[in-house]
């Protein structure tokens, strides 16, 4: 009788842990920030994303981007025309 009030105890513990939530070892989360056009965004917490470089190296980096302003890639190609454009006439 003692035995199956402690697994009964037991049962009823791990039913709670596993609905409240807890789990043991690490758990993925996964946020994505959608930005729209003509609404770019300052980024206000500090979280580390997995990126690729706009070069065309196509390479992956891992990078902080607390502080940073997000937009649109269609802003962002803008504003590359317009440094290009500045930066061929200043030749």
């Amino acid at each position: 009788m003692r035995n199956l009030k402690r697994l009964l105890a037991a049962g009823l513990i791990a039913i709670c842990c596993a609905s409240a939530g807890c789990s043991i070892g690490p758990i993925v989360r996964n946020k994505y920030v959608l930005v729209y056009p003509g609404k770019p965004m300052t980024v206000l917490d500090s979280a580390t994303v997995l990126g690729r470089y706009l070069d065309g190296t196509g390479g992956d980096a891992k990078q902080n981007i607390g502080g940073w302003v997000a937009m649109p890639p269609e802003h962002w190609e803008a504003i590359q025309r317009a440094l290009t454009k500045q930066h061929s006439e200043a030749k």
